[in-house]
């Protein structure tokens, strides 16, 4: 089974986001998806309200 991982967008690390239709690793905008680390979703977290938080991870759950 694959394992499911969180990717997060961010300004591009080669061209610093200034290059989008010359680097090619980026896209027109100069961002690139990374993978986010334990860290980076924890963070994410506590900065969220709780109450929005709440809202939305239960109705994520409800759809599922």
């Amino acid at each position: 089974m694959a394992d499911k991982k969180l990717y997060v967008k961010c300004a591009c690390m080669t061209c610093r986001g200034k290059r989008g239709l010359s680097c090619h690793y980026c896209d027109i905008d100069g961002n690139i998806f990374v993978e986010a680390s334990f860290k980076t979703v924890v963070r994410y977290l506590n900065d969220m309200d709780e109450c929005t938080l709440k809202v939305e991870i239960l109705d994520k759950l409800g759809q599922e």
